[in-house]
């Protein structure tokens, strides 16, 4: 059974094998979503459906076999919502559609069904920090190499803010 995962801009496949006794471990799934995507091995991975409902290991592997769970997985700082693909030989068949994951068989890609992957990241904070933070040195930098741009940085400095002198 491959875990189409998508977080940020990258995707990727956590694989869930097939044992004789159904499928991995929960917690080897856990341990498999951190590995690929790099999240800190101390991270503590909380599941839940579609509906908020806590997934734990107790019921991971028959919502498994049930087919088509769409699992979110959440840490402090961010939350992917997976979804299972059915076991395929032929992965060319999987599309690749922005944010959606196709369950898809060898036999048969009509049987596919689509489910919604979420990005919630707190870290959206640090990313518009250090956008702002570029777009400053960005805009000193321009300032800095044209006539009278020093006199505009000066007067930002002491002013905190710039006037139009016309």
């Amino acid at each position: 059974m491959l875990v189409k995962v998508r977080y940020g801009e990258r995707q990727k496949y956590v694989k869930v094998a097939e044992t004789e006794e159904g499928y991995e471990s929960y917690s080897t799934f856990l341990q498999k979503v951190t590995e690929k995507l790099g999240l800190p091995l101390q991270s503590e991975l909380h599941l839940t459906d579609e509906s908020g409902t806590e997934v734990d290991a107790d019921v991971f592997e028959e919502l498994l076999q049930a087919g088509n769970l769409t699992v979110k997985v959440s840490t402090g700082q961010s939350s992917v919502v997976l979804q299972n693909v059915s076991h395929t030989l032929l992965e060319s068949d999987l599309s690749d559609t922005s944010f959606s994951v196709t369950n898809a068989s060898s036999s048969a890609v009509s049987d596919s069904s689509d489910a919604r992957i979420v990005l919630e990241r707190d870290s959206g904070v640090k990313r518009v920090h250090a956008d702002r933070e570029s777009a400053k040195e960005m805009v000193s930098d321009v300032l800095q190499s044209k006539l009278g741009g020093e006199k505009i940085l000066q007067e930002y400095a002491t002013t905190k803010t710039l006037m139009d002198g016309t």
